[in-house]
Parts: C-alpha cells; structure tokens; sequence
C-alpha cells in the first residue's frame, strides 16, 4: 500500500467508517492467500473484499478456494488492485477512489438478487501448499439459466446458437423446455446474455442491479471528489490500465472491471453518464471486440445522446484499444477531450435529466 501513496492506517479507518463489515490487516496475504483461511474464520464471514495493492495477486482462484476453507461463499471473494491508483493521483484523489473501488466491491457481493451458478474446476494458478493440502480445485462461475422466464428452445434458440463451446443444448425430446447447460464446456464467455430476449440468463458479474449499485459507488458517493471519467473494462483486458496507473497516470479516471462485457448494453453507457461519469470509455478484449453487439450498442447510445441534444456524444463514449502504446494514446486523448467537454451544459446536467426522463437513470 505505501507505494501506491496511500496511508495504510488511514485507509483502515476510513474503511471501518463504511458499515460494509469488518476490515482485518493481513500482512503478506498478496504473496500467501493461504492467510485468507484464519482470517474469514476469525471475522464469521461468507464474503469478503481484498484489497491489494498488486493486480492479480494474489489470483482470485487461489482467494476462492483458501476462502472457501474459511467458510466463504464459493464466489464470495472480490478483489480491489490499488495500483491503478498510484500515478499522477492528488493525495485526496486518491484517498477518496480508493474508497469508492472498496465500496463498489462490497456492493458487487452484496448486490446479487440470484444464487450464482458455479462449477468446481482444477485451479489453474494453484500452488504447492494448496496440492499438499487436498485443496486442488476452485470455484468457477458458469451461466444459470431460469426456466420460468425462458421463452423455450422450440421458440427460440438464440442463446444456444450463440454459445462458442456448445455449452447450452436443445432438449429436442421435451416440446418448450429451457435449454440444458453443459457445465464443464461453459467458460462464462456471456456471449449468450448478448442475444437472450427474456432475461433468462444469468451470470455472477453481470446482474442489473449489481452493476447499477457499483456504478453509483464509483461515480456518485456523496465524498466531494470530483465526477471521473468511467472504463469499463473486460477483467482479462484490464493488466494494461494497471500498468498505466501505475507508470504514467490515470488521474480523474475509474475502472469497473467485469467478467466480460456481454450483456453490456447501451443501457448501462446512458446510467453511467446519468450517474455523473463525464464520459464513458469501453476496453474490451479480443473475444469481446469479435461481438457485432458491442459496436451495434454504442451507435445507439450516440445516436440517442445526440437526440437528447448532447453535440459531444460521439466523445462521450467510445471504445479504447486494447494493448500498450496505442491505449495509452488512447487514453491521453481521451482525457484531453473530457478536458475540453464544458461542465455545465445539456451534455451533463440537462442530459442526465433528459436520460431519466426516458427511464434509464434508474435501471
């Protein structure tokens, strides 16, 4: 934490001030997750947020299994990397967004209305103590499928026509059943939370109501701090925004970090922005930028900012390239055009207004 330029015991204070549970000092947990174990035995809890100052260390897989052991829920572990934090930030800048990422965390665990799916998988970062200790796999997410709410494969096949590993599968042999999932074969891509209809598919990360509470909790916490621009970032592209933070500086910048970015739609663009975000910037990986659905949503969102009278929307939201020097270019133009965006105009004030107006501010 000290070479992120945040003060450790000031930053402990102020997250027991945030009524999301216990906070608990470990020392050397980013290098051991196996101190995870005593550590959520001795609090009683089932869910927990790691705040480190490392990207992906200590690995989730390894914090979902010793957290397990616990007594953790099988996907009750967030993880919060500071280092983004660390260049180019103001000491109250810093402070306060740390705040904001701790708390968007807690909401993401607390938030979920649905019991994730999950499968166990052999941990692909596993250790040897972990070996030695019996404790070889993890948990891993996988899609839940609400057969209430499905329209049927007789009616609609879309999701299984859109699944890359052939994981969801007709039950030719029952008229209007639900798709049946092959838990081994999902890898959580979301792909098929794209092209759903009905909302009845579900996947940990990607809950309305979860990604709603994170947004408010990085962009509106009634701190004082200036609003920041928003990345949402699939989490397997996200290591370059860390190095960026880390070397040259993310300043007036948030991440929400997701499993992946299907199912995320214009819908979440225009909450975004009706939340406070000044513009918002997509990162997503290879597997992501593949999907027609993610260029087909952010010409809608311009389209529909520019009829609310934003002359700025084709800057309001965009989408960054995913690897080194070109994302850092990216970036740097992407601040310098925030910068020039005038702060009160029909682009933030009337436009949040004009945004919940249409219904979307509450979503």
């Amino acid at each position: 934490m000290h070479g992120v330029g945040i003060d450790l015991d000031a930053l402990l204070v102020s997250l027991r001030g945030l009524q999301t549970g216990p906070s608990t000092l470990v020392p050397g947990l980013a290098r051991h997750p196996e101190l995870l174990t005593a550590a959520v035995k001795a609090s009683g809890a089932r869910k927990a947020v790691v705040v480190t100052a490392e990207f992906e260390r200590p690995p989730i897989a390894e914090l979902r299994m010793w957290g397990e052991a616990g007594g953790l829920a099988p996907l009750g572990v967030g993880v919060v990397a500071l280092d983004i934090l660390r260049s180019r930030r103001n000491p109250a800048e810093r402070s306060t967004y740390a705040l904001r990422m701790v708390r968007a965390a807690a909401a993401a665990l607390d938030a979920a209305d649905r019991v994730p799916a999950v499968r166990r998988s052999v941990g692909v970062s596993l250790t040897r103590r972990g070996l030695l200790s019996g404790r070889a796999t993890t948990w891993v997410p996988v899609v839940g499928i609400d057969a209430l709410a499905c329209l049927g494969t007789s009616r609609c096949e879309r999701c299984v026509e859109a699944c890359p590993e052939d994981a969801l599968r007709t039950q030719e042999d029952v008229l209007g059943a639900s798709p049946v999932l092959d838990a081994g074969l999902c890898g959580a891509c979301s792909a098929c939370l794209d092209v759903c209809p009905s909302g009845a598919l579900s996947l940990d990360g990607h809950d309305p109501g979860t990604i709603a509470q994170q947004m408010r909790a990085l962009l509106h916490c009634g701190d004082g701090s200036a609003a920041p621009s928003l990345v949402i970032s699939c989490r397997s592209a996200a290591e370059p925004l860390h190095h960026l933070g880390e070397r040259d500086g993310l300043d007036g910048w948030l991440v929400l970090e997701m499993p992946c970015l299907g199912g995320v739609g214009s819908a979440w663009h225009l909450v975004a922005l009706a939340a406070g975000a000044r513009s918002v910037q997509l990162l997503p990986c290879e597997h992501c930028m593949d999907r027609g659905s993610l260029t087909k949503e952010l010409s809608f969102t311009r389209s529909l900012l520019t009829a609310l009278g934003d002359v700025d929307a084709a800057r309001r939201v965009g989408v960054l390239p995913a690897r080194g020097p070109r994302l850092q270019r990216a970036i740097r133009e992407a601040r310098r055009l925030v910068q020039d965006l005038p702060g009160d105009r029909i682009g933030l004030r009337q436009q949040r207004r004009n945004i919940e107006q249409v219904g979307l501010g509450d979503r």
